[in-house]
């Protein structure tokens, strides 16, 4: 488990991460080149069966906030 301060800090190495759950305190969020993300589950209140994979970018690393903005930058470039 990652301390919470460690969350949008790093993009790892493309398939440094399985891509299938069952996910428990993280979500590996791939991006366009293959690089992945991982980003915190919280679960919201009701059955426990559900989470959510939060990402904060005013708290992301200029690394992360980079390529994030660089992928979006070239999906709706077209």
């Amino acid at each position: 488990m990652r301390a919470p301060h460690e969350f949008w800090q790093n993009l790892e190495p493309p398939r440094s991460f399985a891509t299938e759950g069952p996910y428990v305190d993280f979500f590996p969020a791939t991006l366009p080149d293959g690089r992945q993300l991982l980003l915190p589950l919280r679960v919201p209140p009701g059955d426990g069966k559900r989470g959510v994979a939060a990402l904060i970018c005013n708290q992301a690393s200029f690394e992360v906030f980079d390529a994030l903005a660089q992928a979006l930058f070239e999906l709706v470039a077209p």
